[in-house]
């Protein structure tokens, strides 16, 4: 079976930036740790628009999970009983205020 991603998109509160990078670089190594389908993450961040650019998203920090073996539905399961019993820390509270988690399986071969 392919791997999969668990994507999310994370919008952070107006002057809560610091308070975020704090918390999401040790809750990251976290997830990888506590959850044992995932296998890697990678933090980013959305880039300047260009000139011309349609509206631009204001969730500007993205999270990627790699999930090995591609059962998406059992890694996001395995997130929540981890958060439930402690494994992972919650933001601290006003940090986020909104993010979206986007599953993603894999279509194809990797070329």
């Amino acid at each position: 079976m392919e791997d999969g991603l668990i994507v999310i998109s994370i919008d952070v509160a107006a002057g809560a930036e610091d308070a975020y990078h704090a918390w999401h670089q040790a809750h990251i190594r976290e997830v990888v740790d506590a959850v044992a389908p995932i296998v890697g993450a990678r933090r980013y961040v959305l880039g300047a628009p260009e000139s011309g650019a349609p509206p631009w998203p204001t969730a500007r920090f993205l999270a990627v999970y790699e999930v090995a073996g591609g059962d998406v539905a059992a890694a996001r399961a395995a997130i929540a009983a981890a958060s439930a019993d402690g494994r992972i820390t919650p933001p601290p509270a006003g940090v986020v205020a909104g993010a979206v988690t986007l599953p993603y399986v894999a279509a194809a071969e990797e070329v």
